[in-house]
């Protein structure tokens, strides 16, 4: 879309099976501190540098899945838009969240002004 900024990868979202197991090696092997915690279900954990961690979601026991990636965008109405012209589907479980297809989710986030 001319005229608006690229969009920026604001955060990418892991479901995994053991949320205090990988919290910890983030902690202690990146470095990477927590800057949000929601209690509820899914219990969710935000690191600082981006990343989201999702106990359970879809999980497999033996690793982590892709939940969604969420990406800043400038004009939401444009890129929703957009989006639905090309046959992408706005999901219910969330705000702004879309499927591409073929299992991959995004997450629309403001752009800061």
């Amino acid at each position: 879309m001319k005229g608006t900024r690229p969009g920026r990868v604001d955060h990418v979202a892991l479901a995994v099976p053991r949320l205090a197991w990988h919290v910890a090696l983030f902690e202690e092997v990146f470095g990477m501190a927590v800057t949000a915690e929601d209690l509820g279900e899914p219990h969710q954990v935000w690191l600082d540098g981006g990343l989201q961690l999702i106990e359970g979601h879809g999980a497999p026991a033996a690793g982590g899945v892709l939940a969604h990636v969420a990406i800043e965008v400038e004009d939401r109405a444009c890129v929703t838009a957009a989006l639905a012209r090309s046959g992408c589907v706005e999901l219910e479980r969330g705000p702004s969240r879309w499927s591409l297809g073929e299992g991959l989710v995004v997450e629309l986030v403001d752009a800061p002004r």
